[in-house]
């Protein structure tokens, strides 16, 4: 009798544990896979003087590439990536258009790169430190790259301002 119990319920518990390892391994081969991709490293940015505006373009890359992630960003990355890229494209032509300016001196070169890089950062980089705070920032640290943590070195918000308040910077660039 206990012969016949055990070969019942030998073949079905063989089954339910080969089943709990392959979905075990499964999600293991989900976190091993995001690990490997990821690997804690950042991307290089497109504009060191624009952190978090690079990093909204690096990180929107990196979450629309992987599988684990592209369906969580489908709503965020796709609007905001071309405008982004043309916010950082618009910066660097205004800083070639300073260095190549053969009518201001060295002084005016650097006043002026410096003037640009405080209102860019100044309007810009709260907004992309909000949005990705906001948006990617609530995906959970498995799913989060290093390229989508942001810097909190710059972009702080201005006194008495709130995310709603600066992130049209970004939203409404054309």
């Amino acid at each position: 009798m206990v012969n016949s119990l055990t070969r019942r319920f030998s073949v079905p518990l063989v089954l339910v544990l080969s089943l709990a390892t392959t979905i075990a391994s499964g999600c293991q081969s989900i976190i091993d896979s995001a690990e490997k991709k990821l690997d804690g490293k950042a991307a290089p940015l497109k504009e060191l003087e624009l952190p978090n505006t690079s990093k909204m373009l690096t990180c929107c890359a990196n979450l629309s590439a992987r599988a684990e992630t592209k369906g969580l960003v489908v709503d965020i990355c796709p609007p905001m990536t071309p405008k982004v890229t043309l916010i950082i494209d618009q910066y660097q032509i205004g800083k070639k258009k300073i260095t190549d300016n053969p009518v201001l001196s060295a002084d005016a070169k650097v006043k002026s790169l410096a003037e640009l890089k405080v209102q860019s950062q100044g309007t810009l980089e709260p907004a992309a430190r909000c949005l990705l705070q906001e948006t990617i920032g609530k995906l959970g640290k498995i799913l989060i790259p290093a390229d989508c943590e942001a810097d909190t070195s710059v972009g702080a918000l201005p006194a008495g301002k709130q995310c709603s308040d600066v992130t049209s910077a970004i939203k409404d660039a054309k």
